[in-house]
């Protein structure tokens, strides 16, 4: 096993030179220093007689051209390489991969529960740090500090929450709240931003609702205007429809044509009650029934030039036809143009909304100052 000298000194005896050693050739003063063979070197760390805690021993990889320096570490001979990482204690600090960390880091922190009670007094509970899961409940939060506490009798490193009770505390609540206000200005800026981009597209669409003048200097329609013409068009429309006869005006105009019904000698021969448009000849004189009379046409007349009932029918009903088909287009670009008004109605609602949200954190930010004027109040 390996010389740990130091435990006796005294019986070793040590000579001095008053002179430096000068190597003449390439090996070294110690022949136990190099080695070729790891394991004939684990073998003289353990058992060599001339072993000693604290020896350098170097192993030299001719296969590989690597040297490695090893110390003896203690009495056992076990050997740890000269410049490895310290390794963790698994307490406070933790070594993963060659990389160390404090352990636990992001998943537990130290939070502060405030003393309960009176000292001295039944139920009191003294001022100490709970060792606590970043959970939903307990989030991890900014101005944690990284320091040593003795936790049940052992030194423990870790991120701690700062006492609010201390100058030191209140002191990095501060640092903190400025980090914050910071932050909430920088969030600041960029709101405005937003607020700025929000209102140059209220802007447009402002620009498509209303009317508004281009790079030439002509006035641009908007859809309200559109609106409000297309309107306009479809109430009169609606008038001109009134002047036009329907089918059934068409039939009773037609039906009131006259009808030669046959001849009579004398007036009171003719019929007490005929049909509208019924016509007798009395001698030279035609006479009419009107619905309630017979009265006196004059000489007798041709009605060749009269529309037939069949040729009044079609008339009318292409004249239907040609204006329903005008009513259709016309609602249909109503409907589509009434279509864009309400989806326009919902994107300035959705920006409204936008622009509250906005208006609320602005409002958040006033009270910021307040916030830290009283801290600083504290502190002082």
């Amino acid at each position: 096993m390996a010389v740990n000298f130091l435990n006796d000194i005294s019986k070793y005896e040590f000579s001095g030179f008053p002179i430096g050693f000068s190597r003449n050739n390439p090996i070294p003063l110690d022949k136990t220093e190099v080695w070729l063979s790891f394991e004939e070197l684990q073998t003289y760390a353990r058992e060599g007689a001339t072993a000693y805690v604290g020896q350098k021993l170097t192993h030299v990889d001719v296969e590989n051209k690597t040297a490695t320096v090893y110390v003896v570490a203690n009495e056992d001979g076990d050997l740890m390489p000269v410049g490895s990482p310290t390794e963790g204690d698994e307490v406070s600090i933790s070594l993963n991969d060659g990389v160390l960390s404090l352990k636990d880091f992001g998943k537990f922190f130290y939070r502060y529960i405030a003393a309960v009670g009176e000292e001295g007094q039944d139920g009191y509970v003294a001022a100490h740090y709970e060792r606590t899961e970043v959970s939903t409940e307990h989030p991890w939060v900014a101005g944690l500090e990284p320091k040593v506490t003795e936790v049940d009798g052992v030194l423990t490193l870790g991120w701690y929450e700062p006492n609010p009770t201390t100058l030191e505390g209140l002191g990095s609540q501060v640092t903190a709240t400025q980090e914050a206000v910071e932050n909430l200005e920088t969030d600041v800026g960029e709101l405005e931003e937003e607020v700025l981009q929000v209102a140059d597209d209220v802007k447009e669409i402002q620009d498509v609702l209303n009317d508004t003048i281009d790079a030439d200097g002509q006035t641009v329609e908007g859809l309200k205007t559109r609106v409000d013409n297309l309107e306009t068009d479809v109430t009169n429309l609606e008038t001109a429809l009134e002047d036009v006869y329907t089918k059934k005006e068409v039939n009773d105009l037609v039906s009131s044509v006259f009808h030669f019904k046959g001849a009579v000698a004398t007036y009171e021969e003719l019929p007490l009650l005929a049909e509208v448009g019924d016509v007798y000849q009395v001698g030279k004189k035609e006479y009419a029934w009107n619905g309630t009379e017979w009265f006196e046409l004059g000489d007798m007349v041709s009605l060749d030039g009269y529309a037939t009932t069949d040729y009044a029918d079609q008339a009318a009903a292409n004249a239907a036809s040609g204006v329903q088909a005008n009513v259709d287009t016309l609602s249909q670009t109503v409907s589509d143009v009434q279509e864009d008004v309400a989806q326009n109605a919902t994107d300035i609602g959705d920006i409204n909304t936008t622009l509250n949200e906005h208006q609320t954190a602005l409002d958040d930010l006033a009270t910021l100052p307040e916030d830290f004027e009283a801290l600083s109040e504290q502190v002082g």
